[in-house]
């Protein structure tokens, strides 16, 4: 973790150089990538971070930026006794490495243990990405906030083939849970195998309306999509939210924001709770910078901004046995984003893999 130890020394330095009042923010991220091929593989981490404080006083505000997590850096730099974007020695506090390395090992195996039980691979590739930021919110009177915020995101091309035809997959899934992660896709990568199916000329097109089964990669994209179109327009429509419910029109489903990680905070010290956003065509909760728990950063030289943090798709309506009141249909596995018109909601997509 970040090292909390020594910021309120930072304010009572500002205090007394005239600072009115001052809040400071403090990263550490780690990304972490696992590159994996059928005969070589290979892991490589990058760490970056830094500091960043705002004055606020009587002749105007200021930033005091630094490359450094430590305190005692950056009170030099209030000092002047160290050059800007100063960064001494090594001043994190202990990381953890080892799970880093640990997960990537587990993942490794996972896909080398699939890629020998599996037979009419002829070529197979997989890509992870995680990465881990741990920031901290400091001010005089609030004290100081921890915050985590992680991610990760798996994309796996592999080409099977029967000795005549050959067809190429990609499976791409977001999530840093590795066991679920594996599972999911070993799910995903089984019914692939059906070369009899994937391999044979394609099927004539379907003709009429055609019943369409979409996968959770793809309400993902969705739901992205329909938040940016959501924040664009609620900055333009503050006053006006019945021009945006009616973008939503009669959508039968849910958008709940920190619904998993309830508890945490935002990167200005305020608790994440469980938001519902939107409930079938009506906007619930328009997001604005004073919405508390809605406040994200790229990285300690940006500045905040106002935005969801892990969003989730509910539907309103649920079937059981969706699957057997559909006697043919679409299933649609991945699409790839084209456009998006925040200003008129229109979304550009095209199909990367569907199957019958």
């Amino acid at each position: 973790m970040l090292k909390i130890d020594g910021w309120e020394k930072v304010f009572s330095k500002t205090r007394s150089q005239g600072a009115v009042s001052s809040e400071l923010y403090v990263d550490s991220c780690i990304r972490t990538q696992l590159n994996f091929e059928a005969k070589h593989s290979h892991v490589r981490t990058f760490e970056t971070g830094g500091s960043h404080l705002l004055w606020h006083g009587s002749a105007g505000n200021k930033s005091v930026l630094s490359s450094s997590t430590d305190s005692g850096t950056l009170l030099s730099l209030l000092s002047q006794e160290a050059p800007f974007f100063s960064s001494s020695s090594p001043t994190r506090a202990e990381l953890p490495w080892n799970s880093h390395r640990e997960n990537h090992k587990i993942l490794e195996q996972a896909c080398r243990k699939t890629l020998l039980a599996q037979t009419g691979i002829v070529e197979f590739k997989a890509r992870y990405e995680e990465t881990l930021k741990q920031f901290i919110f400091a001010t005089e009177e609030r004290g100081v906030v921890q915050g985590i915020e992680t991610s990760g995101c798996l994309t796996a091309y592999f080409t099977v083939g029967n000795g005549v035809k050959q067809k190429t997959f990609r499976v791409r899934k977001g999530r840093t849970d590795i066991p679920s992660l594996i599972s999911a896709l070993q799910e995903t990568w089984l019914p692939h195998f059906s070369l009899d199916k994937a391999l044979q000329q394609p099927w004539p097109a379907p003709q009429g309306k055609v019943p369409i089964l979409w996968s959770n990669s793809c309400i993902a994209q969705f739901t992205l999509a329909l938040l940016w179109i959501l924040e664009y327009q609620t900055h333009k429509m503050v006053d006006n939210p019945s021009a945006i419910e009616h973008q939503l029109g009669g959508m039968c489903f849910q958008i709940i924001d920190n619904w998993k990680h309830r508890g945490n905070m935002d990167v200005e010290g305020r608790e994440r709770v469980a938001t519902l956003l939107i409930d079938g065509g009506k906007l619930v909760a328009p997001l604005r910078s004073t919405t508390p728990g809605f406040s994200r950063r790229a990285n300690h030289r940006s500045y905040p901004i106002t935005a969801p943090w892990e969003p989730a798709l509910f539907g309103i309506e649920r079937s059981p046995h969706l699957l057997k009141e559909m006697d043919f249909g679409v299933s649609v596995h991945e699409i790839e984003m084209l456009s998006l018109e925040p200003q008129t909601g229109q979304l550009t997509f095209k199909i990367i893999e569907a199957s019958l």
